[in-house]
């Protein structure tokens, strides 16, 4: 059984660096064969394996704990202009590529435990992958590799925002990309070529923003001093809630601050915070307008923050 809480330095995972991880350039095959569905269809994990509640360890924070947590949704539903929130509308599946198969395994396992959770739809039985986790010591170059044989993630024209590609490119320890794509509010996709976008649809009420992959390059290299448990949960709320690839979340309240350079030791998993969000996110109505949805968002975390 996995020691969910030893960190990626000690055994049986200490080889992230060496022959446990694939070199970024077979993952990079590999992930343009599962993005394409070229790939032999995946089976998804089991029941997942669950981690232990993390510690009462108190989070020091400053300011109002309400502002705080309006500035962490604020920051999660920041789209371009009026653009809707995104969310996943259809089944996921996920996979884990780049280390042993127990950990591969248990990462993915992680992504659905918490998509479930939370009334997102899991792809049983054999399936093709729309989530995928990359662990690979060439993060760089699997990026480079990305944007360059997949632009139709960006959008349309296939060129990435420019704040897009600067968050793709920055050295940090995770990178993503979250694709979507407009369709109709009772589910049906949009007629007319080339309708998928990086962001969002306009907006339209009649329209709703539905992801339709999410790619999560996590760099071996620079993950050692985090526990399994806490990687894992800060991928698995990277692919569900989807937040913007430049996102600059608030210190301590939340998984997503895991990898910010603060001092602290971070969450050990998903925070309250992170649990009232997604609860929100996916009991709101996804055709609504940005604006409208964002105040429903953050009306109902609240409520569930506070176990109301």
């Amino acid at each position: 059984m996995l020691d969910v809480n030893r960190h990626p330095a000690h055994p049986p995972a200490s080889a992230l660096g060496g022959k446990m991880v694939r070199r970024g350039r077979v993952l990079a095959g590999c992930a343009a064969f599962s993005l394409m569905g070229g790939q032999a269809p995946a089976t998804p994990p089991g029941d997942p394996i669950r981690a232990a509640e993390p510690s009462g360890a108190t989070i020091v924070v400053t300011g109002s704990r309400n502002e705080l947590f309006e500035a962490y949704i604020d920051a999660l539903t920041k789209t371009r202009g009026n653009q809707q929130i995104a969310r996943w509308n259809g089944h996921i599946c996920p996979r884990a590529l780049g280390l042993d198969a127990a950990h591969n395994g248990y990462l993915a396992a992680r992504v659905v435990e918490i998509a479930k959770a939370n009334g997102v739809l899991v792809e049983r039985g054999a399936c093709v992958p729309n989530i995928l986790i990359v662990v690979t010591d060439e993060a760089d170059r699997f990026v480079d590799l990305l944007l360059e044989r997949h632009p139709l993630l960006f959008g349309n024209d296939g060129v990435p925002p420019t704040p897009v590609k600067q968050a793709l490119r920055a050295p940090k320890p995770v990178r993503w990309i979250n694709a979507s794509a407009w369709g109709n509010a009772d589910g049906r996709p949009l007629d007319g070529k080339n309708n998928f976008v990086y962001s969002a649809s306009r907006l339209q009420e009649s329209t709703r923003r539905n992801a339709f992959v999410s790619v999560v390059v996590v760099d071996a290299k620079k993950i050692e001093h985090i526990t399994w448990r806490a990687l894992s949960a800060y991928l698995a709320m990277v692919a569900i809630a989807l937040p913007p690839p430049d996102l600059n979340p608030p210190d301590g309240g939340t998984i997503l601050s895991l990898f910010e350079p603060n001092g602290s030791p971070g969450p050990a998993d998903l925070t309250r915070w992170d649990r009232a969000y997604l609860k929100a996110l996916y009991k709101s109505d996804s055709a609504a307008s940005a604006g409208a949805q964002r105040q429903a968002i953050l009306r109902a975390a609240t409520r569930e923050k506070l176990g109301e």
